[in-house]
């Protein structure tokens, strides 16, 4: 979408659209037994105890790598900002 207006109000509904379902989507899971998802965080589900360490380690892990790339992206834009102040004073 070329209209900058547009587009956010699409996104906007979108993502609302989307935290509502989130919830309903992981309730369908626990209210119908029957079904083919399985329920991972039980210990009925057929994943064992011991498999919940690494897989907490992974899921510490992927934070840090996204918290690393979040910081890097922010300091990124922070020296583009620096760059043009001092384009900038140097134009003037």
């Amino acid at each position: 979408m070329d209209e900058p207006e547009r587009r956010a109000v699409y996104a906007s509904v979108f993502s609302l659209v989307m935290f509502v379902d989130v919830p309903i989507s992981f309730m369908v899971t626990r209210l119908i037994p029957s079904s083919i998802h399985p329920v991972v965080f039980r210990t009925d589900s057929g994943m064992s105890p011991d498999m919940l360490v690494p897989l907490m380690c992974a899921l510490f892990g992927f934070l840090l790598i996204a918290f690393g790339l979040y910081r890097f992206r922010a300091r990124t834009e922070l020296i583009a900002l620096r760059v043009d102040v001092l384009k900038g004073r140097l134009d003037r």
